[in-house]
């Protein structure tokens, strides 16, 4: 995979910003088993809470601390939980190298059941909305309700078109000099260098680039894990069956979105069966929880209330 194509799918990736007003706690951190991995788990709120939001971070090769500003979501009757992706994180990464959807979806279903959550809420990110999404087409009877921001959906040839916007607009902005030509590498295995120069890209504005939150970025599960998404029949089953989820679902994305509002639409497509609310958030792009903190989170808090 060439380096800006890695950097297209990870520019999927950065979502969340470093601070939101009203945040709780630090939480609690666990690990649960899976199958062939051992995943890092953080919880904020009480286990006796009536409500259970998982949340799902990006990527991949991201971990779970992009999505802190989700624990603002938590109170008297829910708690919030994030874990880091296989391979991601701390995480442990699977000895088979199976980072298909399947796996994924396996490893959301072992931190539900680990939580004792007989239901839960879904909001994934990104990369994470297309993990989210497949759990939902799993596990319809375990969903709630499901929030996908700036999320790729589950169609393996709308991932490459909007790797291909995102990918024009990155020439573009280096054209202006707002980011690096080229773009920097991975370094000792890690991604970051790579998603840091390219943030403009994500931004509404790209000479004004929000704060946002990054832990790690694992390079070589970003690559494998990518790869195994493109190359998986697996994905289409899990687009055909999302149709059959009648739960409620919010579907959010920036107008400024460099992977193009076609992600929205196609997201919207494949929840045929639900109940589907969806909001464009005005002066945003990629990175909406950074950009307009207020409207995204007051926007989910009322939908998950109603």
């Amino acid at each position: 995979m060439s380096r800006l194509r890695l950097i297209a799918f990870l520019g999927c990736l950065v979502v969340a910003c470093s601070s939101a007003p009203g945040a709780v706690g630090r939480g609690v951190d666990t690990f649960v088993a899976a199958s062939g991995v051992t995943l890092h788990v953080h919880t904020v709120g009480a286990s006796s809470a009536a409500e259970t939001l998982i949340a799902v971070h990006g990527g991949p090769g991201l971990d779970a601390v992009s999505m802190g500003p989700y624990d603002t979501l938590a109170g008297a009757n829910r708690r919030v939980i994030t874990y880091d992706q296989r391979g991601a994180g701390r995480s442990t990464s699977p000895a088979d190298a199976d980072y298909r959807i399947a796996a994924q979806v396996a490893d959301l279903e072992a931190v539900r059941v680990a939580a004792n959550a007989p239901t839960v809420e879904l909001v994934g990110e990104s990369w994470g909305g297309a993990v989210a999404a497949a759990y939902t087409a799993a596990h319809p009877d375990r969903v709630h309700a499901l929030v996908l921001v700036g999320a790729v959906p589950l169609d393996r040839a709308e991932l490459r078109a909007g790797e291909q916007r995102f990918l024009a607009y990155i020439s573009h902005l280096q054209g202006q000099h707002l980011i690096v030509t080229p773009l920097p590498s991975a370094a000792r295995g890690s991604c970051l260098p790579t998603v840091r120069a390219s943030l403009p890209a994500y931004a509404a504005d790209p000479r004004h680039v929000p704060e946002v939150s990054l832990g790690t970025c694992t390079a070589a599960t970003s690559r494998a894990t990518y790869d195994a998404f493109l190359s998986d029949a697996g994905v289409d089953g899990l687009a055909s069956q999302l149709a059959s989820y009648r739960g409620r679902a919010l579907v959010v994305m920036g107008d400024h979105d460099a992977f193009g509002v076609q992600w929205l639409h196609r997201n919207i497509g494949l929840l045929s069966g639900a109940r589907v609310d969806q909001l464009l958030v005005v002066n945003a792009g990629h990175i909406v929880a950074a950009e307009q903190p207020s409207t995204l989170f007051g926007r989910i808090a009322t939908f998950l209330a109603a």
